[in-house]
């Protein structure tokens, strides 16, 4: 169950006649709304409302918390990506929104695809971010978002993660002598543990057996 509040207002004590649980509290600043949604932002408006139940809610909010509780291992990208998601929710089921919202689900053009595919493979080491990307091609973080999905098929964080791992596959083969920690870094992830978790996920064995052939 979550609740919503408008801004400003101010909860000084609470109570809760059941079985004791945790309650995780989400934010939304101004500033960061207006830099994601760009105008739609400014229409952007939480309303007052309580027990509400929404699966997909729920499920964004945990995996943000997850992700801030590790010390944000995926990036900039997987943040902006889940809080992206996390608005459009707000917005399009939960009336967080004070003028109607203009869905754009165009591709990107040919010309801005090549420019965000080299910039990504230029910096892969980078924390990247969704507004970064966007500002390349000029449009907003939300609108980029889709497009780039109906574009590539994928979220951004995800293609990125698929490059890294594509590159660090090459390289576990080509350099016997690098370690593990620097092929991690090498190409943009975290940590060693981060690294071993994604490319286990995605080749079905870890870096080291893969690098045995």
């Amino acid at each position: 169950m979550f609740e919503l509040y408008a801004g400003g207002y101010c909860i000084d004590h609470a109570s809760w006649d059941g079985v004791a649980g945790e309650v995780i509290s989400v934010q939304f600043p101004a500033l960061q709304v207006n830099r994601l949604l760009h105008a739609q932002g400014r229409g952007f408006e939480l309303p007052i409302k309580h027990e509400l139940f929404d699966s997909r809610i729920a499920d964004l909010t945990l995996l943000l918390w997850d992700e801030a509780r590790q010390g944000g291992p995926r990036g900039r990208l997987y943040g902006d990506g889940i809080s992206l998601a996390l608005l459009g929710l707000l917005i399009e089921e939960h009336g967080a929104c004070t003028r109607p919202e203009v869905r754009s689900r165009a591709r990107l053009a040919t010309a801005q695809m090549a420019l965000i595919r080299d910039y990504i493979d230029e910096h892969l080491c980078a924390d990247l971010s969704v507004e970064h990307l966007a500002a390349l091609v000029g449009i907003s973080a939300a609108h980029f978002s889709r497009s780039f999905k109906a574009s590539f098929g994928v979220s951004p964080h995800a293609y990125v993660t698929e490059r890294r791992l594509c590159i660090a596959s090459r390289l576990l083969q080509q350099d016997k002598f690098m370690s593990l920690a620097e092929v991690a870094t090498g190409v943009g992830f975290s940590s060693q543990s981060h690294f071993t978790e994604s490319f286990r996920r995605k080749m079905g064995v870890t870096p080291g057996r893969w690098r045995l052939g």
